[in-house]
């Protein structure tokens, strides 16, 4: 996870990034905490993708009002729309 943050602050022009909620050593709303600190641009392109959540932190995610949240199982369609969405940011 050390490693993707420092590409991800060294390459700060992502359409935007796709994370998984639960990433092992970390969680994916970590990351995106760290992101609202080192760059709150990039933040607001993140994405956090989710089978389910039973701990509060995906909507202590969604309360920010920042990033995005996509729901597991991924299907095209929605994935296309959230592409859609930040072209537009």
């Amino acid at each position: 996870v050390t490693e993707g943050k420092q590409i991800l602050l060294e390459r700060s022009n992502f359409l935007g990034i796709l994370c998984d909620l639960n990433l092992g050593e970390e969680k994916g709303t970590e990351l995106f905490e760290y992101l609202i600190g080192e760059n709150s641009e990039l933040a607001r392109r993140f994405v956090l993708v989710t089978g389910g959540c039973t701990d509060g932190s995906l909507e202590d995610f969604v309360s920010k009002g920042i990033g995005f949240v996509l729901h597991k199982p991924l299907r095209p369609s929605p994935l296309y729309k959230m592409i859609e969405t930040l072209q537009e940011l």
